[in-house]
């Protein structure tokens, strides 16, 4: 999955209608334009040469209308906030999703990065 830099949000489309982001410090972002807006900065410069690759999916089917998917990814290229290279990254992203009028739409999203490496220490 390439172009995590050069297209923020890259699944934007399939977010729900009016979708609120909000980080781990508490900012929010509401509705697409913001919260593509939001992103913006950190796609052009510490993920502009990113490549991150899908390394496992498992979906699971709540109901006929409801799936709940994992992904785990890994990441390599990113920099950190002083522009110097990242080692390897990795994490999982789990989201759930339903269904509107024959389409599925992210309603819950969670982006988790794992701990670092003891090396990175």
């Amino acid at each position: 999955m390439r172009g995590i830099a050069t297209t923020p949000m890259p699944s934007l489309q399939f977010l729900q209608k009016n979708p609120t982001f909000r980080t781990w410090v508490g900012m929010t972002a509401k509705g697409r334009l913001a919260i593509e807006n939001f992103h913006g900065p950190v796609f052009e410069s510490v993920f502009r040469n990113s490549n991150q690759t899908i390394e496992d999916i498992n979906i699971r089917l709540v109901n006929p209308s409801i799936a709940s998917v994992d992904l785990l990814w890994s990441m390599t290229g990113a920099l950190d906030r002083a522009g110097n290279p990242r080692s390897l990254r990795k994490g999982l992203i789990n989201f759930f999703m339903t269904t509107e009028n024959d389409r599925w739409f992210i309603k819950m999203m969670y982006y988790i990065e794992f701990q670092a490496a003891s090396s990175e220490k």
